[in-house]
């Protein structure tokens, strides 16, 4: 009598076909539900298979009734069931010792590292400050994950000790460790050993991220190495190496994963005392000869096996290559056809299957709706069939996504039909709110302004800000081919870590230069670096929230009536941004840190903000109620601006914009190499001037009689809004006292609440009392190089991240940004799984 635990994913494989002798004598122990096929004397079923003890308990008691002469196990989860099995029945096979070094990552490693076998550093994880000691030891990037894991599930990446913290629940339980991020091709070697001589050891190499790349919902594949390669001869003896090094039996089967970083050195990443998962058995036939589930099936249970056959197959046999298409997030509307020359097609889905909500996001690397085998003699033949089917089958299938919409719709509005009024009742508190500001954003010749409308049933509630981009060479805040790789203040690649940096460099220089591919581009977003979202008056805050979460998909709507080939949703942040990140992600957009915007609170907006009386002793208050710290530092600004000679002259409405400003806007563009000489200067602030020029706020550096530098502000009720600055030569060292404590002084006299002050310069700006708020954008790039610009966005984020990481204000990532499989956008290649 055999004991066959069987996990509801191994139900219905032939055992009574692969152990003919046995048929009638297999006892089955398995999931309540599950279909394990003819050939059982018995099917014991728990309504819980994930459940040790209900599993252990059922297969004791069929135990007891059958006394069986072996216990068969092919799944990860049963590996130490089984070995308890065994031990209580004083049978044959891998005992607990060896299962818990087979099934437990800190164990195995240990056991490596002990033999001179490469690991990455790694450690048991049990709190947050585990992590984070660790982070600090091992700079860069790391990998956590359960120790008992497979599938990759559960498994996370952080790039920094600030993404700790969710994950203080899933540490709490000590069944989680962490390990240094390896940089390098996941391969996987599956070996079989009988009465202690090797029968095969076949070393194959994943595509992509490896185990990972279902993170992306990408097509995973594996293809084997040619023998005549000195890397399979190489992979091969470490694998004998690790299982010497581990308290192995004398017969076995293994699956081991190795890192072969750029220099060619083979780390571990981890190994499992079973047969590979997925398609692997399947591509292992053709390599083989024989099922490799039949083949340790048959050993396992002491039946006879042709061993010398098959490994005279496993010498001759051709490449052999797999591919498996993940699910998606959404509903199963069409069926992909077998690709030409594919062999073993097989579809594991069904019309109407349904992979939204917890299902999708409980997905493990080993859930494919398609699967094939493919074979050559010839590897890069092989590799080029692997590539071009898995694009065939992947585009082949059809999705039906979740509504992200209703009961929201939109519509184009026609071109230059722009609001003369709206908004919020009575005086917006937002420039960005305010019509005039769309009007002046519409005057822009860099970028076509287009307005979408929202609408609930037939009623209006939302009005949003679009921009065209016809051609490369728009503005880049606002350019979303360009935005995605350009350095500059949203992307700072020199903070990236070097092999980071590696990657940006070369991500970067694959990119086609202008990305011609990618425009039309459409961007949904407004000049200032906000989202130019007006809701109308009298939503709630719910109500808002919802709107924006519907943008993601009515904005790839308009991007294809508009024929725009890239769309990007920028410069969202708090309350709005987790719900638009959720809908973003499911329409296949990806999430980048965009920066931060500065915002200097002077008053609570639960308090009232006082008159105009007493205004001077206001700002003495002021200064006497800052930190000691920031008070020295305001005071030697301000001191040496007003030794200097500088007084402030504060000038407001259309006349505030005159020559002088003009030409000091020319002057400090030239200084810095921004774009936009006398004309365009010129022609921006007659545009602002005239579409906005009663809110203008011009506070100027005079100095005898002279306008040597100037900030430029926007009020909108009891805001401020720095629009952009202008120093001369002369004016040195007046940046600062002018733009920050000047206007602050202004402020205070004048009933402002609080001071925006846009995105970059964070340093100085958090030094001087402004709160950092994130502003995060999502971009959707199709085509071939989608890959390389979802990879790029994700280091510039990383980048930015590290940033304000570093100026002491880390931003707070958005769902998709965080360490999670279920809605990491990109998976890291390399990472173990």
């Amino acid at each position: 009598m055999i004991l066959v635990l069987i996990s509801p994913r191994q139900a219905g494989l032939p055992f009574a076909a692969w152990l003919p002798e046995e048929a009638g004598r297999l006892v089955a122990v398995t999931a309540a539900g599950a279909d394990v096929g003819p050939g059982f004397a018995e099917v014991v079923t728990v309504p819980d298979y994930t459940c040790d003890d209900a599993v252990l308990a059922a297969a004791r008691d069929a135990a007891r009734r059958h006394r069986p002469r072996a216990v068969l196990a092919l799944a990860e989860a049963d590996v130490e069931r089984a070995a308890l099995l065994r031990g209580e029945l004083g049978l044959p096979g891998l005992d607990t010792t060896a299962a818990a070094a087979y099934r437990d990552k800190v164990l195995m490693k240990e056991y490596a590292r002990a033999a001179g076998i490469p690991v990455p550093a790694f450690a048991p994880v049990a709190t947050v400050g585990d992590l984070t000691d660790f982070m600090a030891a091992h700079p860069g990037r790391v990998v956590v994950k359960p120790r008992g894991g497979s599938g990759s599930t559960g498994v996370h990446v952080l790039d920094a000790p600030g993404r700790a913290a969710p994950l203080a629940g899933l540490l709490a339980d000590g069944s989680y460790e962490v390990e240094e991020f390896v940089e390098g091709v996941l391969h996987h070697v599956d070996v079989f050993r009988v009465a202690g001589e090797p029968v095969a050891a076949v070393a194959s190499r994943y595509t992509g991220a490896g185990c990972l790349t279902h993170w992306a919902d990408a097509p995973l594949g594996s293809r084997n190495l040619d023998r005549a390669d000195p890397l399979h001869e190489r992979l091969v003896a470490q694998t004998w190496r690790l299982i010497d090094a581990l308290p192995s039996p004398e017969t076995l089967c293994a699956h081991a994963e190795f890192f072969v970083t750029g220099d060619g050195r083979i780390v571990l990443c981890e190994v499992a005392a079973r047969v590979g998962g997925g398609p692997i058995p399947t591509m292992l036939r053709h390599v083989l000869g024989v099922d490799p589930r039949e083949l340790w099936a048959r050993v396992e249970c002491a039946l006879p096996v042709a061993l010398d056959r098959v490994r005279e197959h496993a010498r001759t046999a051709p490449l052999a290559a797999f591919c498996g298409i993940p699910p998606k997030h959404g509903r199963v509307l069409r069926l992909p056809e077998a690709p030409p020359g594919a062999q073993g097609f097989a579809v594991h889905t069904h019309l109407g299957d349904d992979w939204t909500g917890e299902r999708y996001r409980q997905r493990k690397s080993g859930d494919f709706l398609a699967s094939w085998i493919l074979t050559d003699p010839d590897a890069a033949a092989l590799d080029a069939r692997l590539d071009d089917t898995a694009r065939q089958v992947d585009a082949d299938f059809g999705w039906e996504r979740p509504q992200e919409t209703a009961p929201y719709t939109a519509r184009l509005l026609p071109p230059g039909h722009l609001p003369q009024s709206g908004g919020s009742a009575g005086a917006p508190d937002l420039v960005w709110d305010d019509p005039r500001w769309l009007r002046f954003t519409a005057r822009t010749d860099l970028h076509e302004v287009r307005c979408l409308e929202v609408l609930e049933g037939e009623r209006p509630v939302a009005l949003a800000t679009l921009m065209v981009t016809a051609k490369p060479g728009g503005l880049l805040f606002y350019d979303a081919p360009r935005l995605a790789g350009t350095p500059s203040p949203m992307a700072e690649p020199e903070l990236l870590d070097p092999a980071d940096r590696e990657r940006w460099d070369a991500y970067t220089a694959s990119l086609p230069e202008g990305r011609p591919d990618h425009y039309p581009s459409l961007a949904l977003a407004t000049f200032g670096s906000h989202h130019g979202v007006v809701h109308s008056p009298g939503r709630s805050p719910g109500q808002r929230t919802a709107v924006m979460a519907a943008l993601p998909a009515l904005l790839q709507r308009a991007a294809a009536e508009l024929g725009c080939r890239s769309t990007a949703l920028l410069y969202v942040g708090e309350p709005d941004a987790e719900a638009v990140d959720a809908a973003a992600t499911r329409a296949g957009y990806h999430a980048t840190l965009l920066g931060a915007e500065a915002v200097h609170q002077l008053y609570p907006d639960t308090a009232g903000v006082p008159g105009t009386d007493d205004a001077a002793d206001r700002w003495e208050s002021y200064v006497a109620g800052i930190g000691s710290r920031r008070r020295r530092g305001l005071r030697k600004e301000v001191g040496q601006y007003e030794r200097d000679g500088f007084r402030t002259v504060v000038t407001t409405g259309p006349g505030a914009i005159d020559d002088t400003v003009v030409a000091l806007q020319v002057t400090h563009r030239a200084k810095y190499g921004l774009p936009g000489g006398h004309e365009r200067v010129r022609r921006d602030f007659d545009a602002l001037r005239e579409e906005i020029g009663e809110s203008c706020v011009v506070l100027g550096a005079v100095r005898e009689g002279r306008t040597l530098g100037f900030a430029l502000f926007l009020r909108a009720g009891d805001s401020l809004f720095l629009r952009t600055v202008g120093f001369g030569p002369e004016a040195a060292g007046c940046y600062l006292a002018l733009t920050y404590h000047e206007a602050t002084r202004w402020a205070l006299e004048n009933g402002i609440r609080r001071i925006h002050y846009g995105l970059a310069t964070y340093e100085a700006k958090f030094q001087r009392g402004c709160t950092l708020r994130p502003r995060w954008g999502w971009f959707a790039f199709h085509g071939p190089d989608a890959d390389g610009y979802r990879e790029v966005l994700a280091l510039q984020s990383r980048s930015v991240e590290r940033r304000l990481e570093r100026v002491g204000s880390p931003a707070t990532p958005v769902p998709s940004r965080l360490p999670s499989p279920a809605t990491s956008s990109n998976p890291p290649h390399g990472a173990a799984r």
